[in-house]
């Protein structure tokens, strides 16, 4: 009866895997990942002045 976590577990971690990399995704990986960065010209500009 507990056998279906057995097959659970893994289709979840397949489904994760086809969600991360799907065609399409690395376009807003790659704006997400500048984020951090995104302040540090704002910042640079006014210190210099």
């Amino acid at each position: 009866m507990d056998n279906w976590i057995y097959y659970l577990i893994p289709l979840a971690f397949i489904a994760v895997v086809v969600y991360v990399y799907r065609p399409g995704a690395k376009k807003g990986y790659q704006k997400d990942a500048k984020i951090p960065f995104a302040d540090d010209d704002d910042k640079s500009d006014k210190s210099a002045k």
